[in-house]
């Protein structure tokens, strides 16, 4: 028999993320960045054991939302628009949805880069319906990115428009930690260190990072609280969930339940 659980005790807890106004600007980076992670993992024990159909109505929903700033910047790329209406169609028939998917070419999703948060979460949807609609677990995990992926859209976006110099500064940073990560056994130690010292320089100067930044918390408070009023809805339709034993939410800490099939998939 499986062991269960009580949805509303997830969306409490994240309701103890939404309380208090002070954090916006009161924790510092580190707690802020446990607490917004936190988020996620409710989130997912939250989804986890719900109809399929719920959670693709999710992912459906929060893509929808950001899908018009998307548009607006990419008037001419259709490519998120046909996946969100295909899932759409999938709600109401998998056959003719499913169909509809296959056609969908995503080809290198993540470009343009400033977008890449959203569209990866619309690669992670397509792939989600056409190989995981009938596993549990990776639906739920992969609507959960999904979810997520859309609010750090929207924080990059903020952080861009509040400070550039500083989410260019981070960009760069970001650069050279994947350099140094990928290439550390063909770099020389002198380059090791000059790259090691332009990060240093660049941490130095900026202001903040993203999560320090007080518009980018407030609209990380706003995507939750929208997604907790969706959690109280269902919660109160299913309220009795299933418990995620530790092994899956290990596969869900360390993002192995995503793999290169996907990500190589256009």
């Amino acid at each position: 028999m499986r062991a269960t659980t009580h949805r509303h005790t997830y969306v409490a807890k994240i309701g103890r993320f939404l309380r208090p106004i002070e954090p916006i600007a009161g924790l510092d980076e580190y707690d802020w960045e446990k607490l917004f992670a936190k988020n996620s993992d409710h989130l997912l024990r939250f989804l986890y054991g719900l109809p399929v159909e719920v959670q693709v109505g999710l992912a459906v929903k929060v893509l929808k939302r950001y899908l018009p700033t998307f548009e607006f910047h990419h008037p001419d790329d259709p490519r998120a628009r046909k996946v969100v209406e295909a899932a759409e169609l999938w709600l109401k028939d998998r056959f003719e949805g499913n169909a509809r998917l296959q056609e969908c070419r995503l080809g290198k999703y993540w470009e343009p880069e400033l977008y890449w948060h959203f569209l990866n979460a619309v690669s992670l949807l397509k792939h989600m319906l056409l190989h995981w609609a009938e596993d549990m677990f990776r639906s739920a995990a992969a609507t959960v990115d999904i979810v997520s992926n859309c609010i750090w859209q929207r924080m990059d976006d903020i952080w861009r428009a509040d400070n550039p110099r500083d989410y260019e500064a981070e960009q760069v940073m970001r650069a050279l930690e994947e350099k140094l990560m990928v290439y550390e056994d063909q770099l020389s130690e002198e380059e090791k260190q000059q790259m090691e010292a332009e990060i240093d320089r660049l941490v130095a100067q900026r202001e903040s990072s993203q999560s320090g930044n007080v518009v980018v918390r407030a609209v990380a408070y706003r995507e939750w609280w929208l997604l907790q009023q969706w959690m109280q809805e269902v919660a109160n339709s299913y309220p009795t969930g299933v418990r995620l034993s530790q092994r899956r939410f290990l596969r869900w800490l360390f993002g192995s339940y995503d793999n290169w099939e996907r990500k190589s998939s256009r």
